[in-house]
């Protein structure tokens, strides 16, 4: 059984990452000021290790003190975030989330995740009934304490705060040209298990 509702095949991702660059703008100042450090402070003050899972290029990894594992499904992205971050506390590896639980086996260096970080991938990507049991699989997997979901706004947060304590909740908006409004109106929110 499949978590997906948008199958991203590895040539879509090698395009929206490659010579698209359809995701520049998480790399902008206002973007990582308004969404990124917010974040980052939250993971820090939990404490103990981040996986960040669809981590794109891994600019979360540049505010992270804990230590910091990204996946994504894309080798383009993780080949950036491994040039662009290689001296931070980090590492990356390419991964499917639907399959990285299986697939992982010790291949990265930590065992269990204080954190779980889910980064703009729910809304867009897995399919609302598979959301909540996603995030328990990896939550169970890693004993993790907590979980952390960044996504769109428009994002459905009741199956979640259902299943789990919601302990903050950031909403913002950025105001960059060029992106789809959608994509400009964001919601962090940490829960406890």
């Amino acid at each position: 059984m499949t978590f997906l509702k948008n199958d991203q095949s590895e040539e879509v991702l090698e395009d929206l990452y490659g010579e698209k660059d359809y995701y520049w703008y998480l790399r902008s100042q206002e973007f990582c000021e308004t969404f990124l450090k917010p974040m980052a402070d939250i993971i820090n003050e939990i404490g103990g290790s981040v996986l960040d899972v669809g981590c794109g290029e891994g600019q979360l990894s540049q505010f992270i003190d804990v230590p910091y594992c990204g996946i994504d499904a894309s080798p383009t992205a993780i080949d950036k975030a491994r040039q662009t971050y290689h001296d931070r506390n980090a590492s990356f590896g390419v991964f499917r989330l639907e399959n990285f639980i299986e697939e992982w086996k010790g291949s990265l260096y930590i065992d269990d995740f204080q954190t779980v970080v889910f980064g703009g991938i729910m809304e867009v990507l897995v399919a609302p009934e598979e959301r909540v049991r996603l995030a328990r699989s990896y939550m169970d997997r890693f004993d993790s304490e907590y979980l952390i979901i960044y996504d769109l706004k428009r994002l459905d947060e009741a199956p979640f705060k259902s299943n789990f304590q919601l302990i903050q909740r950031i909403s913002a908006t950025v105001n960059l040209e060029g992106i789809p409004k959608v994509k400009r109106s964001r919601k962090i929110l940490v829960f406890k298990r």
